[in-house]
């Protein structure tokens, strides 16, 4: 079960950091407002990293009655399939995709994109993500 529950959250955290304006630029995700959008782009970027890393402490202390050679391999298939060979890989093929520059475009900095956050709506978005 802990390696199902850490597909879920790569699967989430993939879905994050794909809606965000340097990746597909969705404002919504199944009729509602994507992380982004709620909580800002900094936020979505390290809610989705946090998932990530969460996937692997899960299966890492989580797993019982399993061989700890067999949650190695577990972890190794994990990353494997997230990493070159899974779906950053499939993420450049759709940013290549969309043409040279348009990578250079949309940019996931706040520094350099435009936004129509001001940093105090930012600074409230961010408070609001703690809360939960």
């Amino acid at each position: 079960m802990p390696v199902a529950c850490a597909v879920e959250m790569i699967h989430t955290m993939s879905l994050i950091h794909d809606d965000l304006p340097c990746m597909d630029n969705d404002d919504l995700r199944r009729g509602k407002p994507t992380n982004h959008k709620v909580y800002g782009k900094n936020v979505a970027v390290l809610a989705g990293d946090a998932l990530l890393a969460f996937a692997f402490e899960h299966v890492a202390n989580a797993t019982r009655g399993v061989s700890p050679a067999r949650i190695v391999r577990a972890i190794g298939e994990l990353a494997r399939v997230i990493g070159t060979e899974g779906v950053v890989a499939r993420r450049v093929v759709d940013i290549r995709s969309e043409g040279p520059d348009l990578g250079e475009r949309r940019s996931c900095s706040s520094a350099s994109s435009s936004s129509s956050s001001s940093p105090k709506v930012e600074e409230e978005q961010t408070a609001k993500w703690w809360k939960w």
